[in-house]
């Protein structure tokens, strides 16, 4: 039987946006929660001159420690077709 692996860590965000330490109110819960990327991924390409072809996006679903992804999912925006679009 060979040494143990030892298991890594979870990452930690280390940024100063993630430094926080007063509690989530309401608002800040109601601006932070989406029913889906779209509409926010849309609004964000636009704000960096998208061309509007087609995109892969990942959206991700952190644990409320931010310490690991419950969840993911891959979707597509943008034009494949001349005047036809997929969201």
């Amino acid at each position: 039987m060979g040494p143990k692996k030892k298991t890594p860590s979870p990452k930690t965000i280390k940024s100063r946006m993630f430094s926080g330490s007063d509690p989530l109110t309401i608002d800040d819960l109601d601006r932070l929660s989406v029913d889906s990327f779209g509409a926010q991924a849309t609004e964000l390409l636009d704000e960096l001159n998208w061309s509007k072809e087609v995109f892969a996006l990942t959206g991700i679903k952190l644990a409320p420690d931010n310490r690991r992804i419950i969840s993911s999912s891959v979707f597509l925006l943008g034009s494949i077709f001349k005047n036809k679009s997929v969201i």
